[in-house]
C-alpha cells in the first residue's frame, strides 16, 4: 500500500509540472506575439481609445502639390488600425504617434508605391481628430525627408527630419499639415 501511496503522488506531481510548464509555455508565447505588434506598431494596450486613423493616399501628381485622398478612416482602435493597414494593399509611408519618442500611433499614411525620385506623398491638412495632436513621426517605405507644418496648406512655421522624429520640437502638438519624399 505504501508503494502504491508513493506512485500515485510521484504521478501527480509529474502531471502538475507537465501542465505547468504547458501553461506558462502557452502564455509566454501570447506574450510574445503582443511584443512583436507592440513593436511593429509601438502601440501600448493600456491606452486603447477610438482616435486612430488610416489614410490611404495617392502620389502626388506631377501638377499637383498634396496627395489625393483615397479613404480615411478615424475613429479605429490600435488593434482596427493594425488590421486596416494589414488588410490593404499599401506601402505605409509615415505614421504619427501622439506623444514623443514614437509613442501612442494615432494615425498611417499609407499609399500604393514607395517614395522614389519621382513618388513623394503630403497631405495639406490633417484628418480633424489627429490635427494638431502628433508629437513624433517614423518613415517608411523608401521615404526619408519629413517635413511637418504648424498651419494647414503647408503654411506657418516648420521642421524637418530625416527617416524618423523622436520630437517635431517646437512643433510638438501642432502639426496640421506635412510633406515626405525620398
Amino acid at each position: 500500500m505504501k508503494n502504491s501511496t508513493w506512485d500515485f503522488i510521484k504521478t501527480l506531481t509529474m502531471v502538475y509540472v507537465i501542465l505547468t510548464s504547458f501553461f506558462s509555455t502557452s502564455s509566454s508565447v501570447y506574450a510574445n506575439a503582443a511584443t512583436q505588434s507592440e513593436i511593429f506598431f509601438n502601440l501600448k494596450p493600456s491606452r486603447e481609445s477610438r482616435n486612430n486613423c488610416f489614410v490611404l493616399l495617392e502620389p502626388i501628381r506631377e501638377d499637383e502639390v498634396e496627395s489625393r485622398i483615397i479613404e480615411v478612416v478615424c475613429g479605429l482602435t490600435n488593434v482596427e488600425l493594425e488590421t486596416k493597414y494589414r488588410t490593404s494593399s499599401s506601402y505605409v509611408v509615415l505614421q504619427f504617434y501622439d506623444d514623443t519618442n514614437y509613442n501612442n500611433l494615432i494615425v498611417n499614411f499609407a499609399g500604393p508605391q514607395r517614395c522614389s525620385a519621382t513618388v513623394s506623398y503630403s497631405v495639406s491638412s490633417m484628418p480633424t481628430s489627429v490635427n494638431n495632436r502628433a508629437s513624433s513621426g517614423s518613415s517608411y517605405s523608401g521615404c526619408y525627408n519629413i517635413m511637418v507644418f504648424d498651419l494647414s496648406n503647408f503654411a506657418g512655421d516648420s521642421y524637418s527630419c530625416q527617416d524618423n522624429c523622436p520630437s517635431f520640437c517646437a512643433l510638438n502638438d501642432r502639426v496640421s499639415s506635412w510633406r515626405i519624399s525620398n
